[in-house]
């Protein structure tokens, strides 16, 4: 009998977060813009970002000098092709659905490398999806097909950070 995915509270959370924050974080982007301009709000919505980064490092930290050297060329390299984006909001659905997928992988780990990659990239694109659904029924805000693929794209990058930092096993 095949068993549910298995998520932890972290993951959990921070599902819930993303859903959650929908319905208030386009006012606060708004009010940051008018307050902090447009440069300001960028170095402000990397924050979510580093916070992912410094989770994915600190992961990597556990698997030896070589992995984690690996995880911060990875996170370098990405997060200077996000800076060429114009929108920098799309720069934070990239890394928060990224961390919501690596989380997603790391608590099926157990399950064996693939199911837990298929897990972690399905989660972070059925939560992208389920966000945009909720705001097209926010006042003021727009379900955009387009976050999706940031969303699932994010995913997917934060699976495979998951899978290259995944110790070899013969499981696997």
């Amino acid at each position: 009998m095949t068993r549910l995915p298995a998520l932890s509270r972290a993951s959990l959370a921070l599902a819930l977060a993303i859903l959650v924050s929908s319905t208030f974080t386009r006012h606060i982007v708004n009010w940051a813009r008018a307050t902090i301009g447009r440069s300001g709000i960028s170095l402000v919505l990397w924050i979510p970002a580093l916070v992912g980064a410094v989770v994915v490092v600190r992961w990597f930290a556990t698997l030896g000098r070589a992995r984690t050297l690996l995880a911060v060329v990875a996170i370098a390299l990405t997060a200077w092709y996000l800076s060429t984006f114009d929108v920098v909001e799309e720069r934070v659905h990239f890394f928060k659905f990224a961390l919501l997928a690596f989380l997603a992988c790391r608590d099926n780990r157990d399950r064996g490398a693939t199911r837990a990659l298929v897990t972690g990239a399905v989660f972070a694109l059925l939560i992208g999806a389920l966000d945009e659904v909720f705001q097209h029924y926010i006042p003021g805000r727009v379900g955009d097909p387009r976050d999706i693929l940031f969303d699932a794209i994010g995913g997917a990058w934060g699976a495979a950070c998951w899978r290259l930092g995944k110790a070899p096993s013969r499981a696997s």
